[in-house]
């Protein structure tokens, strides 16, 4: 799925479907440009976003610390929670 992330002044990503009317609100807010992204799962879109802190692997429950600052607006529904193997 196509996305854009953008990430808000708190530091939190929130992620739309490429396209969303609701971007340009976001981004008016945000601390940084808006980020475009191709990822089939939450999952992937996570490890993405914040690669610089996960890096390969990341301390015990970073994965989670990251997925509660992602936050995955009514856009992206239908995008799965983890890949399809």
């Amino acid at each position: 799925m196509e996305l854009t992330a953008v990430r808000t002044g708190s530091g939190i990503f929130r992620v739309h479907r490429a396209g969303c009317d609701d971007i340009a609100k976001d981004a008016a807010q945000a601390r940084g440009s808006a980020r475009d992204l191709d990822a089939e799962s939450r999952e992937a879109v996570i490890r993405l976003l914040w690669a610089d802190v996960l890096g390969d692997g990341g301390a015990p429950g970073a994965f989670q610390s990251c997925a509660g600052r992602t936050d995955f607006i009514g856009c992206t529904w239908g995008l799965p929670a983890t890949s399809q193997a």
